[in-house]
């Protein structure tokens, strides 16, 4: 009941403008991410609520919101992530900034301007389902376009294993894919 709660007043707003928080500083996603982790936190665990009220600090209960902030730290965020079954802000950045890329490439269905933008590297003789694809990064003349949606979407695919860059798989198991290889990302990065 709580993973729908989260996911229907929490990230219901993130992911609307998910495309927009790409190009935010990380340090205001890490400090939304905080906030998410906190009320995961509080969930599980209730005493912990107690630590972040202010009316506690105030009447010096120091001894006991010490002993909470010992088992705060002491909680792994990617136990947090996997035991609801979530994707951290960052990670849901990434999935939706590629999966629009490739829903893009794979179905042909966009605009001029942005057939004109994605462009893949290399010649047609050689394009076959062997070879991975890569996008050619257009260049540019203000560093405003390192902001745009487009860079950073072929900026990230151009960055994937080649495994997950081939010409044939279809768009779901593309996604699935990648929510495979976020994962294994982020269990290497908290180790």
């Amino acid at each position: 009941m709580f993973c729908i709660l989260l996911n229907c007043l929490i990230y219901s707003l993130i992911d609307y403008g998910l495309q927009i928080w790409g190009v935010v500083c990380s340090s205001k996603l890490d400090n939304m991410q905080c906030k998410i982790d906190i009320l995961l936190k509080c969930y599980l665990y209730p005493s912990l609520a107690a630590l972040f009220k202010k009316s506690n600090w105030r009447l010096g209960q120091y001894s006991k919101l010490n002993k909470l902030r010992v088992i705060n730290n002491s909680i792994d965020k990617n136990f947090l992530l996997e035991r609801f079954n979530i994707l951290s802000i960052k990670e849901r950045i990434k999935l939706s900034s590629l999966s629009e890329l490739y829903k893009c490439w794979y179905y042909k269905n966009t605009t001029k301007d942005l057939k004109d933008r994605l462009v893949i590297s290399g010649n047609k003789r050689n394009s076959n389902e062997n070879n991975p694809i890569r996008f050619i990064v257009k260049s540019f003349r203000t560093t405003q376009y390192q902001k745009s949606i487009i860079y950073r979407w072929i900026n990230l695919f151009n960055h994937l294993p080649s495994t997950l860059r081939l010409y044939n798989p279809s768009f779901n198991s593309f996604q699935a894919n990648l929510i495979k290889l976020i994962i294994c990302e982020r269990r290497n990065i908290y180790i």
